[in-house]
């Protein structure tokens, strides 16, 4: 948005761009009106909450659209009509019924009973998929096979680290050995 009001310097001549009432005169025609007004209206009637959108994203944009589309309206009316708009913009006619149970006064407070539910939901899903009749084991899943190559080369690794096994025990053996010989070397010399 700057950098097309930033362009308005550069279409216009210097009778607009040197006094401030014509260049603020330019900017509101350009950038503000009923056209605007109108655009942003139907962008908050239509906004939706996206996929994976999180709900603050969602209560940042209703409020910066409501801001644009009621630029006249009492703040405390703005609010009230942001609250609806962002309840409706949930997507999901269930989840909007439960918060509006509550009867939550300001957008804010829509947010943050919204967010609350959204973490019991989310919370209560978790918990029914743990749960379980008593005396019923647990379910594991099962590891497939790996390929016959796969396999192959495992099988073949392991042999190998066996018999480095293999001689490290020999040769663990073969040491002791001969520290228990020169201690006993040591012993008779006494």
């Amino acid at each position: 948005m700057e950098a097309k009001a930033a362009n308005v310097l550069w279409d216009y001549g210097e009778k607009v761009t040197n006094s401030l009432s014509r260049l603020t005169a330019t900017l509101k025609q350009r950038f503000s009106g009923q056209a605007f007004v109108d655009k942003h209206r139907t962008e908050l009637r239509n906004r939706c909450r996206r996929k994976n959108e999180t709900l603050q994203s969602l209560h940042v944009d209703i409020r910066r659209l409501a801001a644009l589309a009621f630029p006249g309206v009492e703040h405390t009316a703005r609010k009230a009509l942001a609250t609806d708009y962002f309840l409706d913009a949930l997507n999901d006619s269930d989840f909007a019924l439960r918060v509006r149970e509550r009867q939550p006064a300001t957008l804010d407070a829509a947010l943050a009973i919204a967010l609350q539910m959204e973490v019991w939901a989310k919370n209560s899903r978790n918990r029914s998929s743990d749960t379980r009749p008593l005396g019923e084991p647990k379910k594991t899943r099962k590891v497939n096979q790996a390929s016959t190559s796969e396999s192959g080369l495992a099988e073949a690794r392991s042999e190998v680290l066996q018999k480095k096994v293999t001689e490290a025990k020999k040769a663990a053996a073969t040491s002791k050995k001969a520290e228990l010989e020169a201690k006993r070397e040591v012993e008779e010399t006494k």
